[in-house]
């Protein structure tokens, strides 16, 4: 029987698979710009976020009794497995060039390096790394507060943004990653807090200053953000406007932010005046409330719950900063697997922005893709031949080994990066969830359907996909393929699948004969 890759890691598999998810694999397979698929005549469907069951996950310590699941299935062998891979690399579908790494999960023992060390373009498996920086700068537990504060004058309050790009307009969905946090419920704890100090009418102010910096990396053409294959990189959104294929997200997501926060106050009989910038003595507040440059720093305040007023000015209305409501994100490790199922740009970007800037200080790309890339050599991965541009993998410059994504993923199951495992083992799942929801259709690609977990990658030109599989005997794998896309995108996808769909039926252990 197939041991699971959940269970290699050391937890049960949990496959949800998302309903009604029939985009044609969201941002990595985008018609007429980042692939070289036809168009479709309808435009793809926007994805829901489906709830996701928060399970408790044993993290590997020194002295542990359990042998990992399927450290005792065979091990293939190297001669097995190149044989086995041969007749589907010999096929050119992803180009001369083609980098294939095989690893054992259980041991990390080296199966198949074929271009190992050679940069290539990752495409959206970058996000496997970017999903190690954001772990380490921001903690997997942490949630972005979205906050009401008084402002300098009693009749003045200051929408307060902190990195929660996921915020419903109307009340929050707490069975929800996009939605969790409400802006129905912000709005009523601050009229709350407002007629306890006797204020009916006020001006409403934006502090955006917590992370703030370009939303669009000066290496995307202008189309990415036109056709929705990103939304701008802005520390608060809303979860109706998520861009997607041919559906632009919100030009301006903050500023959407602010005037749907005022109608929301004014169903509460307050008279709001939206202000267009915060005032000189309220500038910073994003900053400080949002989370300040120090590693790991962690949000504490109660989702959808008043904050308490300390402190209050001689008029009785509450000081300039007192917090008067708060509204909490999903942890960010759930965040995560839904960037990394959904292949969500616009998220990736916006969570490894925060985690820069809380570490370094970082608000720009550049210095966001050099913590990334610092953070994976703290951890002692061989950054040698990685070249970065955003943490999205939108960058067609953009080059990685495929030896350090195969280190990321096996770095999944040390236990160095609490909440890696979480989000590697929620990886979508051949044809049953997110990007993989449409892919090992064909027959030669069967033997992997609900075997392969992995993230996908395309680009004009690059086909790229990285995860784990269970071999025939119960053996955990992981891999790693960067090739091109000569023949076209489908051509490309379908040597992907079937190169999985391989490592699932394979036993690779030659016989006497030479026959695996």
């Amino acid at each position: 029987m197939r041991r699971s890759v959940r269970a290699a890691l050391g937890a049960t598999l949990i496959v949800s698979a998302l309903v009604g998810y029939v985009t044609l694999d969201v941002y990595d397979q985008v018609p007429g710009v980042l692939t070289l698929a036809p168009e479709p005549t309808a435009a793809a469907p926007t994805p829901s976020a489906s709830p996701r069951a928060s399970v408790p996950i044993p993290t590997p310590t020194a002295g542990m009794p359990l042998r990992p699941a399927g450290a005792d299935a065979p091990v293939p062998n190297t001669a097995g497995l190149t044989a086995a891979l041969a007749p589907v690399l010999a096929g050119n579908a992803l180009g001369p060039d083609v980098a294939v790494v095989v690893r054992d999960a259980a041991t990390g023992g080296h199966l198949v390096d074929v271009q190992a060390d050679s940069p290539h373009a990752p495409a959206s498996t970058l996000k496997l790394l970017s999903a190690v920086g954001v772990l380490q700068g921001l903690g997997a537990t942490t949630t972005l507060d979205t906050k009401v504060v008084a402002g300098a004058d009693p009749s003045r309050i200051v929408l307060v943004v902190g990195g929660d790009s996921l915020l419903e307009p109307g009340a929050g969905r707490p069975d929800q990653v996009a939605g969790r946090a409400g802006l129905a419920d912000l709005a009523a704890h601050t009229a709350a807090a407002l007629a306890a100090a006797g204020t009916s009418a006020v001006t409403l102010a934006v502090d955006a200053s917590y992370a703030e910096g370009p939303a669009s990396a000066p290496t995307w053409p202008p189309s990415f953000l036109a056709t929705g294959i990103t939304g701008p990189v802005a520390m608060a959104g809303l979860s109706t406007h998520r861009a997607t294929p041919n559906h632009p997200g919100a030009t301006d997501p903050v500023g959407e932010v602010l005037s749907t926060f005022a109608a929301r106050l004014r169903e509460h009989q307050v008279t709001v005046s939206v202000a267009p910038q915060p005032l000189p003595a309220e500038a910073g507040l994003g900053a400080r409330a949002g989370g300040s440059p120090t590693p790991g720093a962690a949000a504490a305040a109660a989702s959808a719950t008043p904050a308490p007023m300390p402190s209050t000015s001689p008029t009785g209305a509450p000081a300039p900063g007192t917090t008067l409501a708060v509204v909490s994100s999903a942890p960010v490790v759930d965040q995560l697997v839904l960037a990394l199922q959904e292949s969500d740009n616009g998220l990736t970007e916006t969570l490894a922005r925060q985690a820069a800037f809380r570490a370094t200080g970082a608000r720009d790309f550049a210095g966001v893709a050099a913590y990334l890339i610092s953070q994976a050599q703290a951890l002692g991965l061989d950054v040698t031949g990685s070249t970065l541009y955003d943490a999205s993998g939108l960058t067609r410059d953009a080059r990685l080994p495929a030896r350090l994504l195969a280190d990321v993923l096996m770095l999944a199951g040390s236990g160095k990066v609490p909440g890696l495992a979480d989000v590697v083992r929620e990886l979508p799942v051949a044809a049953l969830s997110g990007t993989l929801a449409d892919r090992f259709t064909d027959p030669r690609t069967q033997a992997g359907v609900g075997v392969v977990r992995a993230k996908t990658g395309t680009l004009t030109g690059v086909s790229t996909l990285a995860g784990t599989v269970v071999t025939a005997d119960g053996r955990p794998l992981v891999f790693v393929v960067f090739g091109a896309a000569p023949q076209g995108t489908p051509e490309a996808r379908l040597a992907l699948d079937q190169l999985a769909a391989v490592l699932a039926t394979c036993g690779c252990r030659p016989s006497a004969g030479g026959t695996p």
